[in-house]
């Protein structure tokens, strides 16, 4: 069986690492790879969807496991519409978001763009934690990115690694200016590695959740 991993996330990395049944290609969008990972290692796009309907077809792909990042929205679009046409079964694995919890004081924003204009009336010295791509949007803004901060502005990206942040911000009783995830594409998706790999040994998936997935609180 082939297996076309879309990459960028930690999850990806470690079904790369996993799936040893298969042959397996990861795919990442102009990042440098992962050192060790046991597969092929593919770097750059393929031309949007048409252009990824092409490459599955012509490389004999069986399964598609996207585990690209959740506000990677244009990759997923782009790997529904090819897997899509070109008949090619396809998963998304969507990490669960962030909730608040007792002490978070989070202004909910609809998108990067709500965020950008709704910022000059929130704050005057922020903390930007919303990847290279996203802070380009704030690059106009009146604002100090500077300490101390007096508000947060992050994505809701889930997952343990980027959370620091947001327990940071907590126990300082900073605001945080949480960015709504863009919506998966319609279509079977599973919460973690484990039932991805489910999936692909064939076994049931459950239906994506809107409301677990587009950023729930």
């Amino acid at each position: 069986m082939r297996v076309l991993i879309l990459g960028g996330t930690a999850e990806a990395n470690r079904l790369a690492r996993t799936i040893t049944d298969a042959e397996v290609t990861l795919s990442l969008a102009g990042l440098a790879p992962p050192p060790d990972l046991p597969c092929r290692i593919r770097v750059g796009g393929f031309g949007g969807a048409d252009g990824l309907a092409a490459w599955l077809q012509d490389q004999g792909i069986d399964r598609v496991l996207d585990a690209t990042h959740p506000f990677a929205a244009r990759i997923a679009a782009n790997a529904a519409l090819a897997c899509e046409r070109s008949g090619v079964p396809r998963l998304k694995l969507l990490r669960p978001a962030w909730t608040a919890v007792e002490g978070d004081r989070w202004i909910p924003a609809s998108s990067i763009d709500d965020a950008v204009q709704r910022l000059p009336f929130l704050g005057r010295r922020i903390w930007l934690a919303v990847g290279t791509r996203g802070g380009q949007a704030f690059a106009g803004v009146p604002v100090a990115f500077a300490p101390p901060f007096d508000l947060l502005v992050s994505r809701n990206s889930g997952g343990e690694a980027g959370h620091a942040k947001i327990a940071r911000a907590r126990g300082l009783g900073i605001p945080v200016l949480m960015i709504d995830r863009p919506p998966p594409p319609i279509g079977p998706c599973v919460p973690d590695v484990s039932s991805a790999l489910a999936w692909l040994c064939g076994a049931a998936t459950s239906a994506c959740d809107p409301a677990h997935t587009a950023g729930n609180r």
